[in-house]
């Protein structure tokens, strides 16, 4: 019995050698019976199978060398076993250099320090691991890669190592620096072009303002003829440079993806009323009849932009009017759909002139485009205006369509859908007076440095019998806002000493609840989105850009003092 049970441990040691690669570890059956013997036999054969099995081994072998990824075996205390030739042609590296060596001396996670932990979790659970590991090569710089570690199990599916499959991604993180330095450049440079274009707007706007204003006034006080004549064409010439600046802004403003579109309540059948009425003046001088059909289904009351949607109809009627030497203009609103939520309308613009050939019907959406060459020197323009529509109702979810014949006139038309609104018509209405009256006790201050526009306000004003002072910069404004009861500040932005922002934050910030009420409206040249956003956020009630239209000027200092001036009604 003894010597059997010797026998059987001398078998289970065999089968463990064997189990264990020894292939050359084998005993004698001779002297026991035969079952036993022919376990032995078949250990001792099974062995000398696996031994060779060198076509086997040389293959797995060859894998190993031939990879190009990096291969690394560790032990399972995460030192190294042994590496393939890729990793010691990438990192410098001899095998028997990194042999027994730690591998959290060469090896960093490049997003987490704690790599000693991540690798004891990761052999805690035994579960494939994906990381990017940052690898120190000899010559001390860093190679970053992307990392897949698993478990190496022997036959007894016990944890023998760790096996690291290591790509090298150095030239995909330097594309990817690429990518991450062109994105900052690109948007440096959009940012050093709204830079730019604000204080080209700014500086352009600032004498435009007086060109416009005097104008205004001269017209007003009862030119001769010929001077009439004379002033008309400068104030001609004066709105059509605006229009270009301001459609080069808003076509910047579309390029930056800075474009926002307000949702208030608002009145769509006064709204395009007033729209026609400002071209009336234009087609009449031009012999045309300007023509509105509104639909009697339009809501009288519907929540968007409306100065958004004012400034598509206003381009394409201008271009309506522009491009018609005889015949009509019509404009038409029509409902074509209601539910209980949203109304969808359908605009459309039709004229009688000098229409667009077939070729040229996409052409004319893009930028600074025109269907003929000569357009431009006939009509004016700069070949934004159907570009920003275009643009401006696709951000809308929406699309402009055209149809035009050649001496017969075109029809530009679109549809868009409004949320429906609770609010009745008469609470929506804006004080507007239409012949300015007497303003007097009405008393403002003005913060403004540019002496023409002080001038230019101070014709105004003086004509609305409003009372004033005038603050060459903040900080003169803010001692004179400490000192006086203003009924309304009209803030110029940028002045020197300290700004309008800086100035408006310091008057709200004034202990008494009268400063945190009074209105302050921003007056300044720039036109840019984000300058109206900080305007607000700094305090201010209102935004009024420079050159301003007299009237306009007039209803909001009506809006905001009307309540407390008898002598408005």
């Amino acid at each position: 019995m003894n010597i059997l049970n010797d026998r059987i441990e001398e078998i289970s040691t065999l089968i463990a050698e064997v189990a264990n690669g020894n292939f050359d570890y084998k005993i004698d059956a001779s002297e026991t019976g035969d079952e036993l013997d022919a376990i032995i036999a078949g250990v001792n054969m099974l062995g000398e199978e696996l031994k060779n099995s060198t076509v086997s081994r040389d293959f797995m072998q060859s894998i190993y060398q031939g990879v190009v990824d990096m291969l690394l075996i560790l032990n399972t205390d995460f030192t190294i076993r042994n590496v393939n030739p890729a990793f010691e042609e990438l990192t410098g590296y001899i095998e028997y250099e990194l042999h027994d060596q730690p591998l959290s001396d060469f090896v960093q996670l490049q997003d987490n320090p704690f790599f000693s932990e991540l690798l004891g979790r990761f052999k805690t659970d035994g579960k494939c691991l994906n990381e990017e590991l940052l690898f120190t090569i000899k010559d001390g710089h860093k190679l970053p890669t992307s990392c897949s570690l698993s478990l190496l199990k022997n036959n007894t599916k016990g944890t023998d190592g760790i096996l690291i499959i290591a790509k090298d991604i150095s030239k995909q993180k330097q594309t990817e620096q690429e990518l991450i330095e062109a994105k900052n450049k690109a948007e440096a440079a959009n940012e050093a072009k709204s830079s730019f274009l604000s204080t080209m707007s700014h500086e352009i706007r600032t004498p435009m303002n007086a060109v416009i204003g005097f104008t205004h006034l001269l017209l007003k006080n009862d030119p001769r003829l010929d001077q009439e004549e004379y002033l008309k064409v400068l104030k001609f010439s004066a709105d059509n440079l605006l229009t270009l600046i301001n459609d080069i802004l808003d076509f910047s403003k579309i390029e930056a993806g800075k474009i926002e579109f307000e949702k208030i309540d608002f009145n769509p059948k006064k709204l395009i009323s007033n729209i026609c009425d400002a071209f009336q003046q234009k087609a009449d001088e031009k012999g045309l009849r300007l023509k509105l059909l509104l639909d009697q289904d339009l809501p009288s009351m519907i929540v968007g932009d409306p100065v958004r949607l004012s400034q598509i109809l206003t381009n394409l009627i201008s271009n309506a009017v522009k491009f018609t030497k005889e015949g009509s203009v019509m404009v038409m609103a029509e409902v074509i759909k209601i539910t209980q939520a949203n109304t969808t309308i359908n605009f459309k613009v039709t004229d009688t002139g000098i229409g667009i050939p077939d070729n040229k019907l996409e052409l004319i959406f893009e930028s600074f485009t025109q269907a003929k060459s000569d357009t431009t020197r006939e009509y004016g323009g700069s070949g934004l205006g159907l570009t920003i529509i275009k643009h401006l109702l696709k951000l809308q979810g929406s699309d402009i369509f055209v149809e035009s014949k050649i001496g017969k006139g075109s029809s530009f038309y679109f549809d868009l859908t409004f949320e429906n609104s609770n609010r009745p018509a008469a609470n929506n209405k804006e004080t507007v007076v239409s012949a300015p009256k007497s303003l007097k006790g009405t008393r403002l201050l003005i913060a403004e440095d540019n002496q023409i526009n002080i001038f230019l306000v101070r014709q105004f004003l003086e004509q609305w019998q409003i009372d004033f002072d005038i603050a060459e910069n903040g900080l003169v404004a803010l001692d004179l806002v400490k000192a006086n009861d203003y009924d309304l500040i009209l803030m110029d932005l940028q002045m020197p000493e300290q700004d309008g922002y800086d100035t408006t934050l310091a008057i709200r910030q004034l202990d008494d609840e009268k400063y945190q009420k009074v209105p302050i409206i921003a007056l300044t040249a720039s036109a840019m989105l984000d300058i109206q956003d900080r305007a607000f956020q700094v305090g201010m009630n209102d935004y009024l850009s420079k050159p301003f239209n007299p009237d306009e000027l007039y209803n909001r200092i009506v809006k905001y003092c009307l309540p407390a001036n008898a002598d408005c009604d």
